[in-house]
């Protein structure tokens, strides 16, 4: 969920820079630094800090915390973590157990995503995996062409869930670019709609 802050030390009277904190795309190079940052709204930042990921020539998507000076023209990254933002998987291969509750916070659409943020219960005993599964393609009377993507949430079985965990999810909805008109992404019971 996008955020602007700003603080001051009220004891010295110093200022701290405004950080924002954004779902963004990480871009990486050949060397496996990330090079690039992408807002939604498509503005491009270079990085010039070292953040080492996974894979080279990757676009990840991450909540990010940063600060762009203007003055400087100097990105400055605090935090970047990947969030879980896949194409949709087929029905075959979902979990033996895919339907683990969840709750939803929040959500809305943004540039090429629509996104939420989650909450779940767990004790930290594994990872838990959430998984964007393509129910179906529909042909509509118009001529029209929807897609209908279900998250589902696999826990582990180790995993009874003690304390409630918060996670943000993303799914790239130009994946269905000239493929369908609208793309549907059913989140815990509620369908969001955007344009692929």
């Amino acid at each position: 969920m996008p955020g602007l802050f700003s603080c001051s030390d009220e004891e010295d009277g110093e200022s701290y820079p405004s950080v924002r904190t954004e779902l963004v795309e990480a871009l990486t190079g050949s060397d496996k630094n990330v090079s690039e940052i992408r807002l939604d709204d498509g503005t491009r930042y270079r990085v010039s800090q070292s953040i080492s990921a996974g894979t080279a020539d990757t676009v990840y998507r991450c909540v990010c915390t940063f600060n762009y000076s203007t003055d400087t023209e100097k990105l400055s990254v605090y935090t970047l973590k990947a969030i879980p933002s896949s194409y949709p998987a087929a029905p075959s291969t979902l979990p033996s157990d895919p339907s683990a509750p969840y709750k939803m916070i929040s959500s809305w659409v943004s540039g090429r995503y629509i996104n939420a943020y989650l909450s779940y219960e767990t004790t930290s005993q594994g990872d838990h995996r959430f998984l964007f599964v393509e129910d179906s393609i529909r042909e509509h009377a118009d001529g029209k062409r929807s897609a209908h993507v279900r998250l589902y949430h696999e826990r582990p079985a180790n995993d009874p869930g003690s304390y409630s965990q918060k996670q943000y999810v993303s799914f790239p909805t130009y994946y269905y670019q000239g493929k369908t008109d609208t793309v549907h992404l059913e989140i815990g019971g509620k369908t969001l709609t955007a344009l692929p």
